[in-house]
């Protein structure tokens, strides 16, 4: 007889009890979600970034290269105008 009363107790009172805990697990669930949905947002943002950011080195790597290789000829041109100059002098 106890078996049966509490299988109807759980009928009348553990139903409505157990619709509350999932309509909280669904609300806690959808938050849950939409936390991800941001996080996600934000990583994307990040990684456009960093891509960005890599891309810009690149370039600027690239720029620094260009001037080096420019100052080397420059001071090359210079060297050889002043083993000129020193070669009419001397």
């Amino acid at each position: 007889m106890s078996m049966l009363k509490t299988q109807l107790a759980w009928l009348v009172k553990g139903g409505a009890a157990t619709s509350a805990s999932l309509a909280a697990y669904g609300d806690d669930l959808r938050a849950l979600q939409d936390k991800v949905a941001r996080i996600d947002a934000e990583t994307h943002a990040l990684r456009a970034e960093r891509d960005h950011t890599a891309t810009e080195l690149a370039r600027t790597r690239t720029e620094l290269d260009a001037l080096r290789s420019g100052l080397r000829a420059a001071v090359d041109d210079l060297g050889d105008r002043i083993g000129t100059i020193a070669e009419r002098v001397g």
